[in-house]
């Protein structure tokens, strides 16, 4: 059975100028788990990479790939890829590490079995939620 989208989210990539990666708005990618990424709570660290490419834009959010990654683990989330919808931008003090560091607005999607995605769903709302404090 193919994968079906179960959900789409307006979030940003973190970390950019530390990869200084080219891009352009528009640019697709890939999300995978990144379980060695030392700087992860609970190995849960997602890394952001062009396809075909070991160009690595960032990595997402953590309050985002908290709740994402196990899913991808254990493979109620398929896949996971995302398309750059912005300009990089300084994140406000404090988001990532102390200063603020860089972003780039992105536009992620989720995919997976059809029969998971109320679950899935419920978890990217608890995700959204987290992220943006509401």
């Amino acid at each position: 059975m193919a994968s079906a989208l179960l959900g789409k989210l307006k979030s940003r990539v973190k970390g950019h100028r530390v990869f200084q990666s080219n891009y352009t708005i528009g640019d697709n990618f890939v999300c995978s788990p990144e379980p060695d990424n030392r700087h992860s709570k609970g190995k849960n660290a997602i890394i952001v990479k062009k396809p075909d490419e070991d160009a690595v834009l960032g990595h997402v959010p953590d309050a985002l790939s908290q709740i994402i990654c196990p899913m991808l683990k254990d493979g109620t989330i398929e896949r996971m890829t995302g398309e750059i919808t912005g300009e990089e931008r300084k994140a406000p003090e404090g988001t990532w590490v102390l200063g603020g560091g860089i972003e780039l607005p992105c536009s992620y999607f989720i995919y997976g079995n059809r029969k998971k995605k109320a679950d899935v769903r419920g978890k990217l709302r608890k995700a959204e939620r987290s992220l943006y404090g509401i």
